[in-house]
């Protein structure tokens, strides 16, 4: 289809659709890696206070309490609600990041023969440990 511009005629290329359809993929498949890394470096954070420092560790909003030990409490890490992530939200954060990375694949496999081979990389591969950011 050709489109004009005043005098000049300008060509749609069917390419350029597939190509940022690609592009976009790539990206929400990198923001939702992202998204659960942060989970899971949350997470992290509080099982290495619990490890090293439990003594002064307590998580808010449990409704659980129990008395600090002399002095304790000035010291005290307070995991805040949110801080340690719920299974259903790194579920969540999961099922988005396999669905990205499945779309991200669609969108590669949907590209023209001749742009795969001229150096678009295909999306990583999902069971890798480097596929997500760190």
């Amino acid at each position: 289809m050709a489109v004009s511009k005043g005098e000049a005629v300008i060509k749609e290329n069917p390419m350029t659709g597939s190509v940022d359809a690609y592009i976009e993929a790539l990206l929400e498949f990198e923001r939702t890696g992202r998204c659960f890394t942060e989970l899971v470096n949350r997470a992290a954070r509080v099982v290495e206070q619990c490890r090293e420092r439990p003594e002064r560790l307590m998580f808010q909003g449990t409704g659980i309490g129990f008395a600090w030990p002399q002095g304790a409490a000035a010291h005290a890490v307070i995991v805040q609600d949110g801080e340690w992530p719920e299974a259903v939200k790194l579920q969540q954060a999961l099922a988005d990041w396999h669905g990205a990375r499945a779309a991200a694949q669609a969108a590669w496999e949907a590209l023209p023969d001749r742009l795969q081979r001229a150096g678009l990389p295909p999306p990583p591969a999902p069971l890798r440990s480097d596929v997500l950011p760190g």
